[in-house]
């Protein structure tokens, strides 16, 4: 499976997951103002599996969790004790699923495959390797993204993958013409961007009224936590570093001086302009 995908994409998937895991999940800490990812926080101190393991359980469910998306359609928990041939495969989703053999995926100690309520590896040690295997399949398969996973795994494909066809998306075309009609002008907004630094997009009746912000990055939507332009510009400047990105260069001063003075990084190492000087003095 993991040659084929390969093949498929020139992409090494162990290699470009065991290299994000981290930057991620401490973004993710970092942004959680609500508290809804505490507990997966709490359970992954308290694990005692390998660090690798524990980073990808625990990376999956946070991503899962920060978009609202369906946690049960793509972890199905069974009893620890479960064989293979005991499953009841129909009570499996359709689409690729990790079967997890225990309370959770921090705690179980082996997983299981399924695709098309069918167990195709019935024995997988380490999540690690459930989870390449799961997103692997989607590729291998030619299986478009349920709605409920879509942006969890449009997520792995395009930043952790680098995955990013120019046209199109791998997520089922189930919304109605009412919610397409809704969304057209964020659609269309997104086909005209040239390929660009980050950066905020509201949205909103006018400027005294924006319900909601985003955080663009290479044309897809990361929903912002909160709903205030402060809260905004935080996330937009972790995502540079999250991601690995440079500032966009007639933005630079700014997200130097943010760096450097607001958030303390690498103070006294970057290169500030004059004018970021004078700003500190």
């Amino acid at each position: 499976m993991k040659t084929h995908f390969k093949e498929l994409t020139g992409m090494d998937i162990d290699k470009a997951m065991e290299n994000k895991y981290a930057r991620v999940i401490s973004y993710l800490k970092t942004s959680d103002k609500t508290g809804k990812m505490e507990t997966i926080f709490r359970e992954m101190e308290a694990s005692s599996k390998n660090v690798a393991d524990v980073s990808a359980a625990g990376f999956l469910q946070l991503l899962v969790r920060y978009f609202n998306e369906e946690e049960d359609q793509m972890f199905h928990k069974l009893d620890q004790t479960i064989l293979p041939s005991e499953v009841n495969c129909a009570e499996l989703p359709s689409t690729p699923c990790i079967v997890v053999c225990g309370n959770s995926p921090l705690a179980a100690e082996y997983f299981m495959l399924s695709v098309d309520q069918t167990i195709v590896n019935g024995h997988i040690n380490a999540f690690t390797d459930a989870l390449v295997l799961m997103f692997a399949t989607y590729y291998c398969l030619n299986i478009s993204y349920p709605e409920g996973q879509g942006a969890t795994l449009e997520f792995l494909q395009r930043c952790l993958f680098k995955i990013n066809p120019d046209k199109g998306s791998k997520v089922e075309k189930n919304s109605t013409k009412r919610q397409l009609a809704a969304c057209r002008s964020i659609q269309e907004h997104l086909e005209a961007e040239e390929n660009r630094q980050p950066y905020i997009l509201a949205t909103g009746s006018s400027k005294e009224a924006i319900n909601q912000f985003f955080i663009v990055v290479d044309k897809k939507l990361i929903p912002c936590q909160e709903s205030s332009s402060l809260a905004a510009i935080d996330e937009l400047f972790k995502v540079h570093f999250v991601f690995s990105i440079s500032y966009d260069l007639p933005l630079k001063n700014m997200y130097t001086f943010l760096q450097t003075t607001i958030y303390g990084i690498d103070v006294g190492t970057t290169s500030e302009s004059p004018r970021v000087k004078e700003l500190k003095s």
